[in-house]
Parts: structure tokens; sequence; C-alpha cells
């Protein structure tokens, strides 16, 4: 055995589930026949993951040694996961009754079960077999049976299971599978049939849930982002196709944000005065209270299409849509850009007496906010009130809480501690500016490199490779060619410039993190998505795209960045869940340690402004006391945050139901998947509030100076 073996071996007798999970993948990886015995060992471990990938590490190597410790799993192992896993790689090594085991599957619950069998079933190399098992199930009176049979038939090749499969869309009783199935058939017109649902269907039973599952609108809008809309935007429209992608920009679009850009440069090839028509219509069908969101949510998108939509709608419609668009702009007071030009296109309108005395309150960013109402709590895109954090590196030590992830080593500069309103008047703050496109493409190339760093560091920890040590002083020599130490700050260049091999496994889980930060840099500058929202970022994938040790110039020269508009609503969602995070977490170290509510001023802020949303703080206290009540009062102080977002279209879900996160309400989460809630949102607003704000000028000569040199 390897000393790579051998170390991947110490780590699968590890305690911690995420080191052993990861153990198991990089055998996956490998392999290597040789790895074969610590998978199957593997097959006994008491986490659910690290079987799964193990079952599938066996599947993959398909050797027939392997088949006992394979069939033991297919049969007893508790998991659906694991035991589709299994059955797969005995499919794959001919085994009949495992392919008939796939396909039962098909029938049982959970639905992610279901989804799993069937990719199963498509990855198989020899698919002939697959059709007569399949058939027998389009006459099943289980119509979620019928739905994956229509749908994997379609996907095989038999083109008159589409309409069957259609028909099972159109049940209640079979949707949510008929959408399951849906990505498998890569077919533009089953993306269109989910398009159309997502359009048509009543608000209330696309808010519907089932049991854990996600909504419907969540399910839809997740099949429609796997089914790949590039199939759909590159074929020919078809009719009715503008006017619901139209509806899911202006009802949906937070549930497909990465999505967004496609969609608008697809109908942007539409003419203006058409496009305006099929909004008008699209408006005129939805409920009175509904119209004038949906059209501020196209037309700050598309701005051209405002005054045709204007014009074509009923006079009643259009006051309505015209008294929104009034008190949008009201409220913001010209903090946001997109929503301020529209308001400046339609003030120049035949409608333009609508917005008589907007024009230096509220379209314009200098417009100081009333004391009042920054102080009243109801705008979350505001400053909120949030439990003072003491160090960057944890919530705080006193609240024994779960940790934030290290601060990243390219930052340099941490985000600054909240302060009293005393010290903000005395306090000079450094002046901030968002940071050019080229200087983001800067912090990428430095960022990738300190990753491509960690992965070198990481296989020299499994043993000695001279190759890893070649490359890292590679990237030591390039970084500093290239001037793009700058980004990484004191503390990181320090960590970059060190020799290879000297990361400790503390500095790789720290690196590590900044993945997180890379795909956010690179979505700003229109060269990725969003991250996704309940996982951690793989870095292999970014890093492909990046020019590490290649002539950086033609990456720094093609930056464009997003609007900052995109960017400060992503920011305003991230901080709401990390403050929702650190609430939760304070909430549990007051419950394990309740001295930690007495006399806290912070504390008190976020229960003050929970009493000002509705919070009975004096009523909890008198029934169950001070403790429950500050715990209580976090909650709630929480869940109105969320709420606010949710009514905003920036958080997913139904106003009033709060945050929800892998499935899990913030209350119900046990430590680690509070602790990965806490990680993702520390990390991805910090990035954020970088883009919106950069690192200050402290640093700059003073005016009338020349720099040095």
């Amino acid at each position: 055995m390897t000393d790579a073996l051998k170390e991947l071996a110490r780590q699968l007798s590890s305690e911690d589930p995420y080191e052993r999970e990861s153990a198991v993948l990089e055998l996956v990886e490998l392999a290597d026949p040789k790895a074969a015995s610590l998978l199957v060992r593997a097959l006994g471990d008491s986490a659910e993951p690290v079987r799964r990938w193990s079952a599938h590490g066996l599947a993959k190597l398909g050797r027939a040694e392997d088949v006992p410790a394979l069939r033991r799993t297919m049969e007893k192992d508790p998991a659906p996961s694991v035991r589709i896993q299994a059955a797969l790689g005995l499919a794959r090594l001919g085994e009949r009754p495992a392919i008939d085991r796939l396909i039962q599957f098909l029938k049982e619950p959970p639905l992610d079960a279901r989804h799993d069998a069937a990719e199963a079933l498509l990855s198989l190399q020899e698919t002939a077999p697959l059709r007569p098992l399949l058939r027998p199930m389009l006459d099943t009176e289980d119509e979620s049976s019928r739905a994956w049979a229509a749908g994997l038939l379609y996907a095989l090749g038999d083109a008159d299971a589409f309409l069957l499969w259609r028909g099972t869309l159109g049940s209640p009783e079979s949707r949510r599978d008929a959408v399951g199935v849906a990505p498998f058939m890569r077919e533009p017109g089953a993306i269109r049939e989910l398009l159309r649902l997502l359009a048509e269907l009543p608000q209330e039973e696309l808010d519907a849930t089932e049991g854990d599952e996600p909504s419907l609108a969540e399910h839809l809008a997740n099949a429609l982002r796997l089914s790949g809309m590039e199939l759909l935007l590159g074929a020919e429209a078809t009719e009715g196709l503008w006017s619901d992608l139209l509806a899911l920009l202006g009802r949906h679009q937070h549930l497909v944000p990465e999505l967004v850009d496609d969609l608008v440069q697809f109908l942007a090839q539409r003419p203006p005065a058409d496009l305006g028509k099929d909004v008008a219509q699209l408006l005129s069908e939805q409920e009175p209270g509904e119209r004038g969101a949906i059209f501020l949510a196209i037309a700050t998108l598309l701005p051209e299409i405002s005054i045709p939509t204007l014009v074509a709608l009923e006079e009643s419609v259009r006051e309505e849509v015209l008294e929104t668009v009034r008190e949008a702009l009201e409220n913001t007071r010209g903090e946001d850009e997109t929503l301020t030009a529209l308001g400046e296109t339609l003030s120049e309108s035949p409608f333009g007496e609508r917005f008589e005395g907007l024009a230096e309150a509220s379209m314009t960013q200098e417009q100081e906010i009333p004391e009042e109402e920054e102080e009243s709590g109801a705008s979350v895109t505001r400053e909120m009130p949030a439990v003072k954090v003491p160090s960057p590196a944890t919530v705080t030590r006193e609240m024994h809480a779960v940790e934030e992830p290290p601060a990243s080593p390219t930052m340099e500069f941490e985000l600054p501690e909240e302060f009293s309103e005393e010290e903000e008047e005395d306090e000079a703050w450094p002046a901030t500016a968002p940071p050019e496109a080229d200087v983001v493409a800067q912090r990428i190339l430095a960022v990738g490199a300190m990753l491509r760093r960690l992965v070198l560091e990481e296989r020299l920890a499994r043993g000695k490779d001279p190759s890893a040590k070649e490359e890292i002083q590679r990237l030591q020599r390039w970084v500093d060619e290239e001037e793009l130490f700058s980004p990484l700050g004191a503390t990181g260049l320090e960590l970059f410039e060190a020799e290879p091999g000297a990361w400790s496994e503390e500095d790789r889980q720290t690196v590590a993190w900044i993945s997180e930060e890379l795909q956010l840099l690179l979505w700003a500058l229109k060269q990725g998505k969003l991250p996704p929202s309940e996982a951690r970022v793989e870095a292999a994938p970014l890093l492909e795209k990046l020019p590490l040790l290649k002539e950086p110039q033609p990456f720094l020269d093609a930056a464009e960045r997003r609007s900052l508009e995109e960017v400060e609503a992503q920011r305003d969602r991230w901080e709401v869940m990390l403050d929702c995070a650190r609430y939760e977490s304070f909430a549990r170290g007051i419950q394990a340690e309740p001295s930690l509510a007495e006399g806290d001023p912070e504390l008190e802020r976020v229960l003050d402004s929970a009493e000002n949303e509705g919070f009975d703080r004096s009523a909890v206290e008198a029934k169950h006391g001070p403790v429950r009540a500050a715990v209580e009062g976090l909650r709630f102080w929480g869940r109105f945050l969320v709420t606010e977002l949710q009514k905003e279209g920036l958080l997913a879900g139904k106003p009033g139901e709060g945050l929800m996160f892998q499935g899990k309400r913030l209350a119900e989460m046990d430590e680690g998947t509070l602790a990965l809630l806490l990680g993702l949102s520390h990390g991805r607003h910090a990035a954020l509030g970088w883009l919106l704000e950069g690192e200050g000028d402290e640093g700059a000569p003073p005016e009338d100076e020349d720099e040095p040199g």
C-alpha cells in the first residue's frame, strides 16, 4: 500500500465524518484497484455519505471480487442512496437482478431515490434491456411510476413517450415526479412545459410543499436549471414562449438568479413594442396588488419595454402600476440605480406628471435617509442590528456557539465591527469605493493562485511529491513577476511565500474557504454563476477558468463588472443569512449559559427592534422568564429579516415561514448544518462587501502630495 493510501486509510478512522467523506472521495477519484479494500471497509461506516461514495467507488472500479460486498449492501443498507449505488455496481457487472432492483426504485419513496435510480439506469453502457422493463410501468395505476417510465423511455429514444410524460405533468398526483424526470430528457419541449407550468399555476399551488421537500416552485426552478435552458433559448421560439419567460422574470427570477442574464439577452431579441404588449397581457392576467411588483421586476431588467407596456395597459391597471413605481422610488430614495434610471425614463414620458417632485428627492443617491426611518428596523437592506462580533474567527467566544470559518487570507482588512452611535459620530470612516473590473480580475488571479497552492499542499501532505513542490515554486515566481501579491494582503502573502509543504492542516482548512470568494468574484465579472445556496463551492472547476502560470493580461483586459445593484442584492441576501445564523448561535449560547443574556447592549438592541415589529417580550418574560424571552426574541428578529427579503424576492420561500437551509429551519439545524450556514454566509457576505466597498484608501497619499518614488 502506498503512502497516500495509508494516509487515506488513517483518515477513514477519523471521528470527523467530514474527514472520512473527504477521504472516500479521494479514493473514488484515484480509481485504483488497490483502494478497493478500503472502500469495502467504508461500506460499514455510520455516515450515509461515506457509505454512498464507497459503493459508488466500487461500482466505478467494476471488480468481480467486490460482488459479495455490493450484494450485501444492496440488500441490507438502510439508506436508499447507498443501495442504489451498490445496485449500479452490480448492474455494470452484468447482474440482471440488480437492473430489476434499480427499476423497482423508480416506484419507491423518497423522490431523491427515484432520481438517483434514474440517473444510475441511464449511466449503464447497455441500455437496450431497459425498454422492456420500463414499458409495463406505463400501464400501472401508479401515476408517479408512469411519469418516470415515460420520461426515461423518451430519454432512451422512444418519441411517443413524450405525450405520456406530458400527461403525468398535468396531474397533481404525479406532477413532482414528472418535473423530477424532465432534466434527463434533454428536450426543449419538456423545458417549455416546465416553464408553462411555472407561469400558469396559481401561487398557492406553487408554494405548496410535501414533507421535507422544497416547494413546487423551487422544484420546478431546479428542474429548469438542470434541464439546460440553453436548449430552449437556442431553439426556435414557439407561441407563448415570450410571455412565459416574462412571467418567470416577473414572478420567480429569485428562484433562478443564474439564468436571469441569459433570459434577458434572449428576450431583448424581440422588438420592444411586441414585448411590451406581452408584458401588458401578463399584467392583465394577474391579481390586483401583484401587477406593480411584476412590472418593476421586468422593467428594471428591460427598461426599453416600460413605456410600450404602459401604453398597452388598460387605464385602471396602468394607474396601479404607476402608483407602485412611484412608491418604490419614494422608498428607495435613489439607492437603487436601476430603479432610479427607470424613474427618470418614465418622468420624461407622457406619464411624467406622476413623478413630479421625485427628481430631486427620490431619484438622487445623495438624499439622506431620515433618522427615524433608519432606526425603525423596517428596512433589511440598510443597517440592521447585530450581535457584536469581537473576533472575525468566531461569533463570540462567550456564546458557546459554532465558529465561523477563519478569516480569508486574501482579506487583510477585516470588515469593521459595529460602533455605538457616539463612536460613529467621532470616528472617521476610511473612504471606500467599489473596485474596478481589472482590480477584481487581479484579485481573482491571486485567490486562484492561493487555491491552486492548496491543491498542491494537500498532495504534499499525503506524501512526497517533487512535482508539487516545483509547481508551488513556479506559482510563487509567477505571482511575483505579474505583481499579483497585493490582493493577498500581508497575512496571505506570508502564507503564500512559505516553503512548499509548510502549510499546517489549519492553514489548508482556512484557505479552502476562499473558493466561496472566487466563485462570487467570477460571477461579478460575468464569468460564472452564483454559488449553490446550500453547499460549499468546488474549487477545481473554477481554477480551470483561470490563466494561472500564463500571461494574465488578456484576462485582465476582458474583465467586465456586473452592476452594483446585482451585487448589492446578493450582499443583502447573505447579510440576512449571516445575521440569522449568528442570532440562532447566540440563542443557543444563552440556552446553554443564561448569564450571557445579562447586560448585553447589542442583545438589547435586537430585542428592542423585535418588539417594534410585534414581539411581545413582556408576555414571554412573564410566562417563561427573561432567558426564554431573549432566545425567542433573537429568533423572532431573524424571521422578520428573512420575511422582509422574501417579500422583496431576494430569498426563496413564503414570507413568514422563516429561513430554510438544507430542508431545515434554523432552530431545527444540528450544529454541523448551522456551522455550514455560518461559514457560507460569512465568506460570501465578506466577498460581496469587498465588491461593493473595496478596502478603503487609507494607504493612499494625502491630497496635493506625490506618491513616493
